[in-house]
């Protein structure tokens, strides 16, 4: 499964789509949560991303590459 997301660029940005509709929809916040552990699992880089007001709580960030990524806001 991981190795088809990958390889596969549109199912990472529906992925991200997710996690940034996050910031404006309470509702979506467990898909929120899954589509960024799911890209962490892959080793999916996000230094420098703008994840400020996103909602991702429960979210499985362990050993994540985050360098000068932005979590104002976040829960």
């Amino acid at each position: 499964f991981g190795e088809m997301i990958k390889d596969k660029p549109h199912i990472q940005a529906i992925l991200w789509e997710t996690i940034e509709q996050s910031k404006k929809r309470d509702d979506i916040s467990i898909a929120s949560a899954n589509s960024i552990t799911m890209l962490n699992v892959l080793e999916i880089s996000m230094h420098r991303r703008d994840f400020r007001g996103v909602k991702i709580s429960g979210a499985d960030l362990s050993f994540s590459r985050m360098i000068g990524a932005d979590f104002e806001g976040a829960d």
